[in-house]
């Protein structure tokens, strides 16, 4: 019998991470009885109790984590797991970017499902290949033996595999194009309107491609197909755009961009369905994934197309006003924002937080004195700039 844990390194991330989730939660309704904010208490209360529970939940879960393999059976034990399923009843396994599925013969047992964080890894995917069937092979050369016997890609075998040779490397020259054109506008945006526009650009060039290989280059991006793929292609500039659109500008009024977002989101999503619809199956999970990431996507694309676009061919008058600083903010996390709060400004009678440069952040103090550029926007949505 051997037993496999959570690796260490991945155990101890968690022990941290998660006791120090439980303190600061912990501490938080303290610190709003040490203000004497009962609304503060109220909302730090509400919000502590779930969190120490999931981070107490994900630390015993943890140490009580392993695989258990013997000459007869794999077991999985966790908090809320206890399967034990017999070899003569394994069918195969599959995996995915997450998790490996031990997959079973009939439903008479449970499938096994773990994740990539157990120690030796290696070792245990040198006995599940040594054991049983990979399905994802076994998915990847019956995509592989339809495509060599599909006429629509050629008229022999050797036409067909040359036709998925090229499929491909477009689809590898388009993802390594959108992979950078993403981090580019992600990280450098310089020069700006050059990101925004090979942004834009790409993931359309990407769909407008795909019929001329008749469903040979798809959206999905399973690891268990034999198709080749341009989700990098289309995410990755799509997320860049988002990414601009959400930290580099500060809409005044989103009024005017719901029928333009709305409008470019249905167009693309249609276009996208219409060129991809061979692999979107409505009666499979596959499908339905497809379907949904499709609509993600152009979702995303279609804010930041429409929010940068606004903003960066705004060639209007800006209107100038003034505003004292009330406080300065700076917020961590995944990233780090800077707000000022504002005092109202022309036709505002209430404060506003407007997002700033990390350098004027440092450069202005509260009670300072800023200038407010109101401008109409390109697609009539207005917005401001904040400066000395």
């Amino acid at each position: 019998m051997k037993e496999y844990k959570i690796a260490k390194g991945w155990a101890l991330f968690t022990y941290v991470a998660g006791s120090l989730m439980i303190t600061l939660f912990s501490y938080l309704p303290i610190y709003g009885l040490l203000k004497s904010d009962d609304d503060m208490l109220l909302f730090f209360g509400i919000a502590a109790i779930p969190m120490i529970i999931l981070m107490t939940i994900a630390i015993i879960d943890t140490a009580k984590s392993k695989l258990i393999i013997t000459n007869t059976s794999i077991g999985k034990r966790s908090l809320f797991t206890n399967k034990d399923l017999p070899l003569s009843e394994v069918s195969g396994f599959r995996t995915d970017d997450k998790y490996t599925y031990i997959e079973t013969k009939s439903h008479a047992h449970e499938s096994i499902r773990f994740g990539r964080y157990f120690e030796k890894r290696q070792e245990i995917y040198e006995w599940l290949y040594s054991n049983f069937q990979d399905f994802n092979e076994v998915n990847i050369e019956k995509e592989t033996q339809e495509i060599l016997s599909n006429d629509e890609y050629g008229r022999t075998v050797e036409e067909r595999e040359e036709k998925l040779g090229v499929a491909k490397n477009v689809a590898l020259g388009f993802n390594i194009l959108g992979g950078g054109v993403g981090a580019y506008t992600f990280f450098i945006a310089d020069p700006y309107e050059l990101s925004i526009i090979l942004s834009i650009i790409t993931p359309i060039m990407a769909i407008l491609v795909m019929p001329f290989f008749k469903g040979l280059i798809r959206f999905n991006d399973a690891e268990d197909s034999a198709y080749p793929n341009m989700v990098i292609a289309i995410f990755f500039p799509s997320l860049g755009l988002l990414w601009r659109a959400f930290f580099d500008f500060n809409i005044y009024d989103y009024s005017n961009s719901w029928g333009a977002f709305l409008l470019l989101s249905l167009l693309l999503i249609g276009g996208a369905v219409a060129v991809v619809h061979k692999e979107i199956d409505l009666k499979t999970n596959k499908g339905i994934g497809t379907l949904a990431g499709i609509a993600c996507t152009f979702i995303v694309y279609s804010w930041g197309t429409i929010i940068t676009t606004n903003c960066i061919y705004d060639n209007s008058e800006p209107v100038s006003y003034q505003a004292e600083i009330i406080q300065k903010t700076k917020y961590t996390g995944k990233t780090t924002t800077y707000k000022f709060e504002l005092t109202p400004w022309g036709d505002q009678i209430a404060p506003e937080t407007v997002e700033v440069s990390e350098d004027f952040f440092d450069q202005m103090e509260a009670g300072n004195t800023v200038n407010v550029y109101y401008l109409k926007g390109y697609l009539d949505i207005p917005w401001v700039v904040v400066s000395e």
